[in-house]
């Protein structure tokens, strides 16, 4: 069975510090956030927080909004 997910809102914040050199050729393909959804059964989950991806050398401070995905049982 194929699932449909809804992942709101669309956009997350974070926060980051590192080297100056490697903040200021930060662009927004080296920086995004993943869920995995591949164990998400249908239904719905508040508070799901993102995993960040980033390049080496970066830290993640804060992220923000914790997001709410619904996993629902439709084909796409």
């Amino acid at each position: 069975m194929d699932y449909v997910s809804v992942i709101n809102p669309g956009t997350f914040n974070v926060f980051v510090e590192g080297p100056e050199d490697l903040i200021q050729e930060l662009n927004r393909d080296e920086l995004y956030g993943e869920i995995d959804l591949s164990t998400f059964e249908p239904g719905e989950y508040p508070k799901v927080t993102p995993k960040v991806v980033k390049p080496d050398g970066i830290t993640v401070l804060q992220q923000w909004p914790i997001v709410s995905v619904w996993v629902k049982n439709e084909r796409n």
